[in-house]
């Protein structure tokens, strides 16, 4: 039965509970934190709460009415119409918008949905904007690091610890190109397996690089290593490692000091030779006047005195050898005038082996020679050649036992005359070979070690080398090379 007034007052209750939606919306819509923004179908904003007035630093006046697009920077009017497609076609879109308020451009993560309420679309913003900023930042940053990283002149390596362990004491993350050509890694990302083979020498011991690098991680200072490659090469290394760059991730450099230790050296030798040169010259001239003196008394003595020729043989024979020694303090001095000519430089070795014969045979000590060509021309001073010659001969004799060999050979190869000697003798170890030519070094009892010296600064005047190798046991192998200044003529 209907009772008069029943419709009105549902009605009333109906109109109520949509104001209260209404209200309870409109206070949601309001206090939010996050931006909000209704509008219609045509892209003109109807609502906006205060957080996004205040994001856009705009008043809601200056915002309601406004169309989406006048929001939008230029740059990015693209990527709106894109969005705007996306929404009609969907019904929804998620995704980056920017929006330009006064004099600044926000970035939005934006959550857009339509028929929210009266058929209007209702979007949540988000601002991103320190966050993109700052992810910006740490992207030019690594891209600033990743310049300086693969640029760097110096190896690095970035590494962390390898608590599994498995034989790899540390976990490689990175090398950059200095360290991968120190190294002659290849671009296969497990660096670890590849540089788990390099061994290093120190205190006369080997270990394991990377083992090495783990155990001085917290030493202050940088370590100089000889780096053993795994095909035998050996290069002089200095490390310095510097601990948690970033959390537990470590930097290791690497700089290849091999060729600055070769030179500090050859400066420390040719700074020596100097100082030697200057104090030479002074000394062999005071030496020489009274060593002359005494030489020509004890000869008029012996032809005086009878009974005692063993002791002026003695004493001539020291007299000698000092006078020698004063010869090739000589040598040392400020250089000569020396005169080069083409000499065959053949007959030099055999006048040299002519030379030393005979105290080769009171050693019972055969010379072979292998001197395959009978004329070889070398544009040089022939004495000074003879006298290197003389020299590592005669060191070859006095360093072999009886009954031993020396072979000595010569050849033509690209260029370069290429003079081999070869003894019998003990042989030199590896540590000593690297301090021939040094003054005053020697491996012999007597020797004085200067005639080496000079054999090594005669050489290097006419643009050659001398290479020495040497086993313990077997004996060593001297090589002189000798650039070709002028044709070799085999027809002389």
């Amino acid at each position: 039965m209907f009772i008069p007034g029943q419709e009105s007052s549902y009605k009333d209750r109906e109109m109520e509970s949509k104001l209260e939606h209404l209200q309870l919306f409109s206070n949601i819509f309001n206090q939010v934190i996050d931006g909000l923004i209704t509008f219609d179908k045509h892209g003109t904003i109807v609502h906006a709460n205060p957080a996004f007035c205040k994001l856009l630093q705009m008043t809601k006046e200056q915002i309601v009415g406004m169309h989406l697009s006048s929001l939008i920077p230029e740059e990015n009017i693209e990527e709106h119409l894109t969005y705007w497609e996306i929404l009609k076609s969907n019904g929804r879109f998620f995704g980056e918008v920017r929006f330009k308020g006064n004099n600044q451009i926000k970035t939005f993560e934006m959550s857009t949905s339509s028929e929210v309420y009266n058929g209007l679309y209702m979007s949540i913003l988000r601002d991103i904007t320190e966050k993109r900023e700052m992810e910006q930042k740490l992207i030019d940053s690594e891209r600033k690091f990743r310049k300086i990283f693969d640029g760097s002149l110096e190896g690095m390596m970035l590494w962390k610890m390898n608590e599994q362990d498995e034989g790899e004491p540390i976990n490689i993350i990175e090398l950059n190109q200095a360290a991968k050509t120190l190294f002659s890694i290849t671009n296969d990302t497990n660096y670890t397996h590849q540089l788990h083979k390099f061994k290093i020498h120190y205190n006369d011991e080997e270990y394991s690089l990377l083992q090495s690098i783990k155990e001085l991680l917290n030493e202050t200072e940088a370590t100089t290593f000889e780096v053993i490659y795994p095909d035998g090469r050996k290069k002089i290394v200095e490390v310095d490692s510097k601990k948690n760059i970033i959390t537990d991730t470590n930097l290791t450099l690497f700089r290849n000091v091999t060729e600055k230790l070769k030179m500090e050296e050859q400066l420390r030798k040719t700074e020596m030779l100097n100082v030697l040169g200057e104090l030479a010259a002074g000394i062999a001239h005071e030496i020489r006047n009274p060593l002359t003196s005494l030489k020509g008394f004890i000869q008029l003595l012996h032809g005086e005195i009878t009974g005692y020729s063993m002791y002026f043989n003695i004493i001539m024979a020291e007299l000698e050898r000092i006078e020698s020694i004063v010869n090739e303090f000589l040598v040392l001095a400020k250089p000569q005038a020396v005169q080069y000519i083409n000499a065959n430089i053949v007959k030099i070795m055999k006048e040299t082996i002519d030379l030393l014969h005979a105290q080769a045979i009171m050693d019972n000590i055969e010379i072979i020679t292998e001197l395959k060509k009978e004329h070889i021309l070398f544009y040089c001073e022939p004495n000074q050649i003879k006298q290197v010659f003389i020299n590592i001969v005669k060191n070859a004799i006095e360093v072999s036992g009886k009954g031993s060999k020396i072979l000595i050979s010569m050849t033509v190869d690209n260029d370069n005359i290429r003079v081999t000697i070869t003894d019998q003798g003990e042989g030199i170890p590896e540590e000593k070979l690297k301090r021939l030519g040094e003054p005053f070094y020697t491996t012999k009892e007597r020797g004085t070690g200067l005639g080496l010296m000079v054999s090594y600064k005669i050489i290097k005047q006419h643009g050659g080398k001398i290479e020495v190798e040497s086993e313990i046991g077997k004996g060593s192998t001297f090589h002189i090379l000798l650039p070709i200044k002028t044709p070799v003529n085999d027809d002389e």
